[in-house]
């Protein structure tokens, strides 16, 4: 059916009662009609209406709005300042809007919102300065945009569990503060050109995984990177690390750890064998000389022909999986490679 004529029927009514109107797909629609009429709506789903030019400034009488997609509205150039009126607004969707530009300032008043989606938005340069007034967010994934930096309010957003900046290859700098995200489990800088980690990113005290693929700016990670006692994934293949802190073996709760293709890492932590490690990815870490406690599991020297493995490995029953690469004869490898029991891979 004609969704404007079916507006136009209910305009004689004081409010009309639905509380969804799903719209997604409608590839047409440039112009979404009055919906002042529509005071009961909670959910308005208008993903991937590709002609959708804007949306209309009635959208701000929506005051019982809980859920707002305009995913995959490609046209769509900027937000209308009355979405600032949606105080029950818990989700907004606007993943892969490849047009929208700015977002308004009248944003921060969805004090009530959990969700924000703004992937693939490759046009948003920036973010609201007073983001971090958006107190209830758990939820804000930023990757693919081209936002330069975070606001230094987002330190406020102590209820977030997920940021994604994924891609974000313009990102330099992350907020001095980031370790006021006490919530925070899951965090993805990966593809970014940050060129540290703050300090205070070792108070993330719930932070289970971290990814930092390919990074290619960062050479270190925080000296108190040990302090992160529910981390369970660590992803930093790529990326120009040259050293682990001396503290990182207090990373007891770490699974699993990828250092795949970092070209530059030198040395491994002297207690790094006491780790509980079940997967282990050192593959094309060719400067590495040491690695004490797997120590000399893995060493790239020329004319090297034996290794010895210290006896607090041979009893490891954790290791599951393990990816090295070395120019050591089979034969030398093999027996120590047997002896690791819970090795699978």
């Amino acid at each position: 059916c004609n969704f404007a004529d079916f507006v136009f029927c209910s305009s004689n009514q004081p409010s009309v009662k639905l509380k969804t109107i799903n719209l997604s797909y409608s590839r047409n629609l440039k112009i979404m009609p009055d919906l002042s009429n529509f005071t009961l709506l909670v959910k308005l789903l208008l993903h991937g209406c590709k002609s959708l030019l804007k949306v209309p400034q009635s959208i701000g009488q929506l005051t019982n709005l809980f859920h707002l997609d305009l995913g995959e509205c490609s046209h769509l150039k900027e937000l209308t300042e009355p979405i600032g009126q949606l105080t029950k607004l818990d989700h907004l969707n606007l993943d892969r809007c490849v047009n929208l530009r700015r977002l308004p300032e009248a944003i921060i008043q969805l004090t009530t919102i959990g969700s924000l989606n703004l992937a693939y938005c490759s046009k948003l340069t920036r973010l609201p300065e007073q983001l971090g007034d958006m107190k209830c967010l758990k939820m804000l994934d930023a990757s693919y945009t081209s936002i330069e930096q975070l606001p230094d309010s987002t330190a406020q957003l102590k209820k977030l569990v997920k940021l994604n900046l994924y891609s974000c290859e313009k990102l330099r700098k992350l907020p001095e503060q980031i370790g006021n995200f006490e919530s925070l489990k899951w965090f993805d800088a990966s593809y970014t050109s940050i060129e540290q980690l703050p300090d205070s990113t070792a108070q993330l005290k719930k932070l289970v995984e971290l990814k930092l693929l390919f990074c290619e700016k960062l050479r270190k990670l925080p000296e108190q990177i040990g302090n992160l006692e529910s981390l369970k994934y660590l992803y930093a293949s790529g990326s120009a690390i040259e050293h682990l802190p001396d503290t990182f073996a207090g990373l007891v709760n770490l699974d699993r750890l990828d250092l795949c293709g970092c070209a530059e890492l030198e040395q491994l932590p002297e207690q790094f064998g006491k780790m509980q490690l079940q997967k282990l990815d050192l593959r094309c870490c060719r400067k590495v000389k040491n690695i004490t406690s797997l120590a000399k599991l893995y060493q790239h020297q020329e004319g090297m022909d034996t290794i010895n493995l210290p006896d607090m490995m041979k009893d490891k029953k954790v290791l599951k999986d393990l990816s090295l690469t070395c120019d050591v004869s089979l034969c030398f490898w093999l027996p120590m490679i047997l002896g690791f029991s819970s090795l699978e891979n």
